[in-house]
């Protein structure tokens, strides 16, 4: 599900950029988009307010809340790698968008990097490593690109903000060291601890067996969701199997 509004602007500077590569002030008008957009997230009221985080008001969300918020954006997704056939190349919860009535979730900022030179491209890619949703292939091409399978991984690492809490940047430490919030997940569903990482908030649903398989369904396809590039499934399988939960 989408803003339409984004939509619009999306297309009004896509007309833009291509009236003024003619005289070449590209980066002048997706300046003006990014400001144009940020200002959209506020006008309409759209509040982020992803998990019980410092400085975030209102209780923390449940895990139903969660959920519908991942279906939402696998379903988000999904309408953009098909109906479109474009990668979102820059997913990241702050570009999750929540109502506040019904939590309903939208995907904003996507298909940027069809705008950008290269060079932006790499910048907003490297953005994404320092904030842990960038994919590893990503890390280790010289010349990155966003992908279909780019987007799949970034979205595990929502998935997995969702169920711990924690924000993709973290640097966890523990027994092994510091290490970032995708390899302490691997580490600890490994050693078959992997319902330790849940969010404290939501042990108080842990109780209700329904919540509990939903929780570990959902820890499942975000572990699969940021394996190699070849092992990694595309996001049509991703929201069947988010749906079926």
């Amino acid at each position: 599900m989408f803003v339409s509004l984004c939509d619009f602007v999306h297309i009004i500077i896509a007309m833009l950029t291509i009236f003024d590569c003619v005289v070449n002030r590209c980066f002048v008008n997706l300046f003006l988009f990014v400001i144009i957009l940020k200002y959209l997230k506020f006008k309409l009221s759209y509040k982020l307010k992803f998990l019980d985080r410092p400085g975030r008001n209102g209780p923390p969300l449940t895990w139903a809340q969660r959920l519908k918020i991942a279906v939402d954006v696998a379903r988000g997704l999904n309408y953009l790698h098909f109906d479109r056939a474009v990668p979102h190349g820059n997913l990241k919860a702050t570009n999750v968008l929540l109502d506040t009535a019904d939590m309903n979730a939208r995907v904003a900022d996507y298909c940027l990097h069809r705008l950008m030179t290269q060079a932006g491209t790499i910048e907003q890619i490297l953005d994404a490593g320092v904030l842990g949703y960038r994919a590893p292939e990503l890390a280790a091409s010289k010349k990155p690109m966003p992908s279909f399978k780019s987007d799949v991984y970034a979205f595990g690492v929502i998935l997995l903000e969702l169920l711990t809490g924690r924000c993709a940047g973290d640097v966890i430490t523990g027994e092994e060291g510091g290490v970032d919030l995708t390899d302490w997940l691997r580490l600890r569903v490994a050693e078959g601890r992997g319902s330790e990482c849940f969010d404290a908030t939501l042990m108080s649903e842990m109780g209700n067996p329904v919540v509990e398989k939903g929780m570990k369904e959902v820890l499942g396809i975000a572990i699969r969701c940021i394996r190699s590039v070849s092992e990694r499934p595309g996001i049509k399988t991703i929201y069947e199997d988010l749906s079926s939960i």
